[in-house]
């Protein structure tokens, strides 16, 4: 089941204080796991899609989960091309 938060219609001083702190609280829990825990656990994975691809199948493909901002295609593209100029080179 999908949790959907319905936007309000009104703005009440309660839903207007709970979006302020929202803004405030997670940049400082991003800040405080950083400077307790390290870097690396707020930091985005850097992700290749060679080992990915070769631990697919075609009963496990390959899902994109996308956030705004990110856009695969380009390293996908390349990857596909690169993919095919080998296939040819060895034909």
């Amino acid at each position: 089941m999908i949790h959907e938060t319905p936007v309000p219609t009104q703005t009440t001083p309660h839903s207007t204080n709970t979006l302020c702190l929202s803004l405030q609280l997670l940049p400082a829990i991003t800040n405080y796991v950083s400077e307790e825990m390290g870097p690396r656990f707020v930091e985005p994975m850097p992700f290749s899609i060679s080992p990915s691809f070769n631990d697919s199948s075609a009963i496990s493909p390959l899902v994109f989960v996308l956030s705004p901002g990110s856009d695969p295609m380009t390293s996908l593209m390349k990857f596909a091309e690169d993919k095919v100029r080998i296939w040819r080179h060895k034909c």
